[in-house]
């Protein structure tokens, strides 16, 4: 029947290593385009902000993803200069390949954009 063809072929793929290892393999050359695509999408010109919290906040933690439940335990302190590209129409920004900070919380508008040859080398 079908249905036992059907089983004997996924048995025999998912017995093969030769045919994990072509997966696996698959896998990475996607990751990698993903990630030549990031890097492609994500090529604008990186700005400089300068982290403006209200007290008493000492900051504003990176973020994983552009959600903000996603933190990272680090943050970037307040008064600091931060340097990345702008997304989502200026919603987040991208600091490098899987860290961000938003630009505004709730109504406030926490990153400041620090005028060019103002900038004080940047610290992330």
């Amino acid at each position: 029947s079908v249905d036992a063809q059907v089983a004997a072929s996924l048995d025999r793929f998912f017995n093969d290593d030769k045919a994990w290892r072509r997966v696996l393999k698959e896998i990475d050359v996607a990751s990698c385009l993903q990630t030549l695509d990031h890097a492609m999408l994500s090529s604008k010109k990186a700005q400089q902000f300068k982290v403006q919290v209200p007290k008493p906040y000492p900051g504003v933690q990176y973020r994983k993803s552009k959600c903000l439940e996603d933190r990272y335990p680090r943050y970037a302190k307040h008064g600091s200069v931060v340097t990345g590209s702008i997304e989502d129409d200026g919603e987040w920004l991208r600091i490098s390949g899987n860290v961000f900070l938003p630009m505004t919380v709730g109504a406030m508008r926490i990153l400041e954009p620090v005028p060019e040859g103002e900038g004080l080398g940047g610290t992330t």
